[in-house]
C-alpha cells in the first residue's frame, strides 16, 4: 500500500460520535429529512432521505459549515491538505439497486 509521506493516523476512541463529521450529517438528515416529514413507510423513508441528501448536495456551503463544528475541525484541516481523486468519491445520487 502507497501512502503519502505526511498521511496521519488520527486515533478515535470506539464511540464517539461528536468526532465523526458522518453523524453531523445524519443528525441533519434525521431532523431535516426524517423530523419534518414524518414518512409511515419505508419506501417513503428512502425518499425523503434522498430528497434531502440530493438537496444538500447542491448546497456544498451547509456541508463545509458542519466541519466548522468545534470537535470536528481536525477533519478540516485534514481535508485542505489532501486533495482526493474525484473518482474516489462516492456520488450521492448513486444508485445501489
Amino acid at each position: 500500500m502507497c501512502t503519502p509521506a505526511d498521511f496521519r493516523l488520527i486515533q478515535l476512541p470506539g464511540y464517539c460520535p461528536e468526532l465523526n463529521p458522518d453523524e453531523l450529517l445524519n443528525q441533519d438528515v434525521e431532523t431535516n429529512a426524517l423530523g419534518k416529514s414524518r414518512p409511515r413507510t419505508r419506501d417513503e423513508v428512502v425518499a425523503s432521505v434522498r430528497c434531502h441528501l440530493f438537496r444538500r448536495q447542491k448546497q456544498p456551503q451547509v456541508i463545509k459549515n458542519l466541519f466548522k463544528e468545534q470537535y470536528v475541525r481536525y477533519a478540516a484541516a485534514l481535508r485542505t491538505t489532501h486533495q482526493y481523486p474525484a473518482s474516489s468519491v462516492t456520488m450521492l445520487n448513486s444508485n445501489p439497486r
